[in-house]
């Protein structure tokens, strides 16, 4: 279709040039030119005959304009020829025909699908059918039984046709070329439920278009105040209300799967997935439901039908076995949602009641916030045997909450209680250690004391080490001690030094390293130290000291 107008023009003139140098002087261009000689010098009398007449042909040539809109033929007539007709008599737009305007007309038969981009573009530019009514296109029908417009009729299905896939594919170019005119936008698709109109076999390809365009409408639209899925269910025969099932479950899976295509969407008390097995039988609904919500996605599906068809639970059990242990988006279990229906009673379904285990019965609901025996006694019904099968399995669920918090909170203190006592006798297992080590372990020499005491590793240079002070505290505690007679020259320990906690692997570390320090002393003595430097034992001393800061 061709919608540039300038292009019209074109083609317009090109065509009329061709005509006149072809055809005869015609009797209409007689008739113009004769008229064309018309001026005031005729008798004034005379003059306004032909004015009368002049008005009457001009309102005829309009009739007649207008009436050939009505009844274009793509095998007899071109754009071309239209946009002639439209630049010469512009009213014939407006012209009306059973109520219909051209553009309306041309919508409800194929042979003049074509011409609607035209009709419509003119028809908005000349205001035809009123402000925002779009060149006629939005403006009711009035023969039409269903009071719908032109947009409607252009998505709506067409039926007892030879070739449905190309009439669908015709009306799919229309469509698109009003959308590039700006004359079908998205907010219509809802508006006017285009969806719904296109939601049939024989327009699959006008539907999916819709829906890629507007994919929120399939959950807003009604069709005639029916929800869309739910519609297609209630269709006549001869419109395969099964295929439109199929069709829609199908568009509702992609675009919404967490909502399960809709299937469990009631209307009138009813979801659509029962309908459909009301309808078509429960295993061809169920067939066409498991083709596209598939039971390896891991949909939590038995859930839904717990919650709006539980009839149905046995029969959605067998197709879907591994939902029965899936959690929904709120991480609700199954049983809660099955109790939760208030469809399960002790003396009908007493194995759900005994089966049930210790994890679920002490569960909480997350989206009724209560225990199963809870929402057992908060149903209408309140079913007692229920709540007690319940009760006798987890009888602390009866205590108040602020009891089991309590219970709880103290059983977290015990166990921090419990975590300090340890700490606490790791720590003294620690210092009996490092006691024992240094009493056990030889001491470093005096000398080697006062090189630490002035030496750059010491990490306290203000706390100088006093050795004769030292010697003198060590003397007398030998004295006082006996006179025990000791491996090797002992050293005081250096007391103004803060102690360090250490492990047992490093205090290890620590005696292999006296060990050494004592060995290599008993060899080579003490060598004193000149200009802050000292030789190679010296520097042996400085590192190991070093290691034990």
């Amino acid at each position: 279709c061709i919608t540039n107008n300038f292009e019209f023009n074109v083609i317009m003139v090109a065509d009329s040039e061709n005509l006149r140098l072809r055809l005869p002087p015609s009797p209409l261009r007689q008739l113009a030119a004769k008229l064309l000689q018309c001026d005031e010098q005729f008798p004034p009398d005379l003059l306004e005959r032909m004015y009368i007449v002049a008005k009457k042909a001009t309102r005829n040539l309009n009739v007649q304009a207008g009436e050939f809109l009505h009844n274009l033929s793509e095998k007899k007539h071109s754009q071309a020829h239209v946009q002639s007709v439209i630049n010469a008599f512009p009213s014939s737009l407006s012209h009306k025909k059973d109520g219909r305007l051209p553009v309306q007309k041309a919508a409800c038969y194929k042979i003049s699908l074509s011409f609607i981009p035209l009709l419509a573009y003119e028809g908005n530019r000349l205001n035809v059918g009123g402000d925002d009514s779009h060149g006629g296109l939005l403006n009711i029908v009035p023969i039409d039984p269903g009071n719908i417009n032109a947009l409607q009729i252009l998505a709506e299905g067409t039926f007892c046709v030879k070739d449905p896939k190309n009439i669908d594919k015709k009306y799919l170019q229309i469509m698109k070329s009003l959308q590039s005119m700006n004359l079908l936008r998205k907010e219509h698709i809802e508006k006017y439920d285009l969806l719904g109109w296109a939601s049939y076999t024989t327009s699959r390809q006008r539907f999916k278009y819709l829906m890629a365009w507007s994919p929120e409408a399939l959950r807003t639209s009604k069709h005639k105040g029916v929800p869309l899925l739910v519609d297609s269910i209630l269709r006549p025969i001869h419109t395969k209300p099964q295929d439109c099932f199929e069709m829609i479950l199908e568009a509702g899976m992609k675009y919404f799967p967490n909502e399960f295509g809709f299937i469990f969407r009631k209307y009138n008390g009813k979801a659509a997935c029962e309908r459909a097995i009301l309808s078509f039988g429960k295993e061809d609904a169920m067939v066409r439901i498991r083709k596209f919500i598939l039971p390896s996605d891991n949909h939590p599906i038995l859930h839904q039908v717990a919650a709006h068809a539980p009839q149905y639970m046995n029969d959605f059990a067998t197709y879907y076995p591994d939902a029965t242990y899936i959690r929904d988006k709120n991480k609700r279990l199954l049983f809660h949602a099955e109790l939760a229906s208030g469809t399960k009673s002790f003396s009908s379904h007493s194995l759900f009641f005994l089966q049930a285990t210790d994890g679920q019965i002490g569960e909480k609901d997350p989206v009724t916030g209560l225990y199963p025996f809870m929402i057992a006694a908060s149903d209408s019904t309140s079913d007692l045997s229920a709540v007690y099968s319940l009760l006798v399995r987890q009888p602390r669920l009866a205590e108040p909450e602020n009891a089991i918090m309590l219970e709880r909170k103290a059983s977290i203190l015990l166990s921090i209680e419990r975590q300090k006592a340890a700490i606490k006798y790791r720590q003294a297992q620690a210092s009996i250690a490092v006691s024992n080590m240094v009493t056990e372990c030889d001491e470093i020499s005096l000398s080697d004391s006062a090189l630490l005491a002035s030496s750059p590793l010491n990490p306290d240079k203000k706390k100088s080490v006093n050795v004769d002070v030292v010697k003198n505290k060590w003397n007398t505690k030998s004295s006082e001690g006996g006179g025990a007679s000791m491996r090797g020259q002992r050293t005081a320990r250096i007391t103004d030094q803060p102690r360090i906690k250490m492990s047992s692997s490093v205090f290890q570390r620590v005696r292999g390293i006296e060990m050494s320090l004592s060995t290599s002393q008993d060899k080579q003595g003490e060598r004193p130290i000149s200009n802050g430097k000292s030789h190679s034992n010296s520097g042996h001393v400085r590192t190991t000291i070093k290691k034990l800061w």
